[in-house]
């Protein structure tokens, strides 16, 4: 079930348990001062647009503000290594659960490590995900881009918001599906990605539908399928990644 925990359970909040006193009156206790969220990605990313929905909520019930601090880059380490290195129960990571499960593997000479070092609280967010290409490439289904990929190995680029992330795990698991090579070009999260996919600088990305939604509206970017088990009320007409033809690049294993 891992593939998919990474992709829907992917806003969490986490916390250097170096900081965390567990004891009746730290929980009456906390916060008593300004609480700082730490992103791995920048402004109008799907985590940022997660925690600015609930803050509001958030600092009512704590009665304090809640900072939001966007570190992106060195695939979410900078992030998570400025939590680690805060020392601070009032200082929490905000962003994919994948990342701090994931990195250790992929990153050998990391200082710390994510899963001793920092403990989650809870799950935030589920985020809806759809495969999308920009319109000027002229297609139509899922089926067509793969057969366009499979006769330009490695000629088409992805735009990756993050070695590691969740959209990265889920597109690579299509790729090895679908049998396609495609070029990996990084972003520090998904907006600059975007904006390069609608500028045809960019062939292909797996993106979040609160994000890409308002330019699929206006045409600049093709759903091609969606990461759901039934498809999204808000597009009817494109199909679900089974329907498309690949159900096995929504498989957990």
């Amino acid at each position: 079930m891992l593939n998919g925990w990474f992709r829907l359970i992917m806003v969490a909040l986490a916390l250097a348990i170096h900081a965390i006193a567990a004891t009746a009156s730290f929980a009456q206790q906390w916060p008593t001062h300004p609480v700082r969220f730490v992103l791995p990605f920048g402004p109008g990313s799907g985590a940022d647009t997660a925690a600015r929905l609930i803050t509001d909520t958030l600092q009512q019930k704590w009665g304090q503000p809640i900072v939001i601090d966007g570190k992106p880059g060195g695939d979410g380490l900078l992030s998570l290594g400025t939590v680690v290195s805060a020392k601070d129960d009032h200082t929490l990571y905000f962003g994919p659960s994948s990342l701090f499960v994931v990195q250790r593997y992929l990153h050998e000479d990391m200082t710390f490590d994510p899963e001793t070092d920092l403990a989650p609280i809870a799950a935030v967010a589920k985020v809806q995900i759809a495969v999308a290409v920009p319109t000027s490439l002229g297609i139509s289904t899922l089926a067509e881009f793969v057969a366009l990929a499979r006769s330009k190995p490695g000629e088409l680029n992805f735009g990756n918001p993050g070695t590691g992330s969740s959209i990265d795990l889920t597109a690579q698991k299509l790729f090895q599906v679908a049998g396609i090579k495609l070029t990996n070009i990084g972003y520090k999260g998904q907006p600059p990605a975007l904006i390069d996919l609608m500028t045809n600088l960019m062939h292909f990305e797996i993106v979040s539908l609160a994000l890409a939604l308002p330019h699929i509206k206006q045409g600049t970017i093709k759903p091609l399928a969606v990461f759901t088990e039934k498809r999204v009320a808000d597009l009817p007409d494109v199909p679900t990644i089974a329907e498309a033809g690949y159900p096995g690049a929504d498989d957990d294993d």
